[in-house]
């Protein structure tokens, strides 16, 4: 990365967080004490230049995909314009479309869809919490540990989360911990949603405590 890049993509951050917390102020001085806006987004699937077209499954999903980048953008737009101001935005899961390589360092040498996927979303003005769906991991071709690493890396991610907001519980759950996604497992099965027990474990102390929760999940019930 050449300094004119680096300071390019610095001023974008810095242009990104004083945006903000700009927004931040003004929410608090317009909040109410006993209601509050949030919004939900789902299956975004960002595609980047390494993406193959016409590589979906019939002709409406290949039509679909080269338009997610300019409907997040959209989502992300509207969003913002609301008035009550949202104040926090949950993402529920294929922030992005499958992995162009199976190299961890390909991430990191070249722009991605990864990368297109955060500079849309550094645009909200309002915090952002990802969760992780099937398309966000490739549990064929590329391990769970090395999924799990770029999105700490590039999103400051953890594979499975809670944010404790004005006395509510929001949970991301994840489908794709137990053995129906390993593929080395006998259970192995990716159209079926697992989270594992030690996910179980912390779930269940999530809701010892007794508050008002929200559990996001990005495979329905149903596939679980």
């Amino acid at each position: 990365m050449d300094r004119r890049r680096f300071v390019s993509l610095a001023g974008a951050s810095l242009g990104s967080l004083l945006t903000q917390r700009l927004w931040a102020e003004q929410v608090r001085m317009a909040a109410s004490l006993d209601k509050f806006y949030f919004a939900l987004v789902a299956d975004t699937h960002i595609i980047d230049d390494y993406y193959v077209k016409g590589s979906e499954n019939g002709a409406e999903d290949n039509e679909s995909i080269l338009l997610t980048t300019p409907r997040l953008t959209s989502a992300r737009d509207l969003i913002n314009s609301l008035n009550p101001a949202i104040e926090q935005v949950f993402l529920i899961g294929d922030y992005f479309h499958n992995y162009p390589s199976t190299d961890y360092d390909f991430y990191f040498k070249n722009n991605t869809r990864l990368d297109n996927a955060k500079t849309i979303t550094d645009g909200f003005k309002m915090p952002v919490h990802l969760g992780f769906g099937n398309h966000d991991y490739d549990v064929r071709r590329v391990s769970r540990e090395m999924s799990h690493c770029l999105f700490e890396a590039k999103f400051n991610t953890k594979p499975y989360s809670v944010l404790d907001y004005k006395g509510y519980k929001f949970v991301h759950l994840n489908n794709f911990l137990g053995g129906t996604q390993d593929h080395t497992s006998s259970e192995f099965n990716p159209g079926i949603g697992s989270l594992g027990e030690e996910q179980l474990h912390w779930f269940e102390a999530q809701l010892q405590q007794h508050k008002p929760t929200f559990v996001f999940v990005h495979y329905p019930l149903i596939q679980n």
